[in-house]
């Protein structure tokens, strides 16, 4: 779950996935990850024909995950009057 401010309203987003087709120690055939708001939803399949999800589109979130996390450091620096 994510939580952001919109326009000067806390907004709570979440990121659920769900796993098909899978039972026991068996894969998933598709996994679906969907992104909710208090809006909307959009749900995405991220799995390949291979039933495999691309090593780029989890390195992507791995860089989002990132980006994120130093966006907050400079946030927390600034709050925080800590300059380099």
């Amino acid at each position: 779950m994510v939580a952001y401010y919109s326009s000067k309203i806390f907004i709570i987003m979440e990121i659920k996935t769900k796993h098909i087709g899978a039972h026991g120690n068996t894969p998933a055939s598709i996994i679906e990850v969907t992104f909710y708001n208090s809006n909307t939803s959009i749900a995405e399949d991220v799995t390949q024909p291979n039933k495999r999800v691309s090593k780029d589109f989890i390195q992507a979130l791995r860089d989002l995950a990132k980006e994120l996390e130093y966006h907050n450091g400079l946030v927390f620096e600034e709050e925080n009057g800590i300059s380099f």
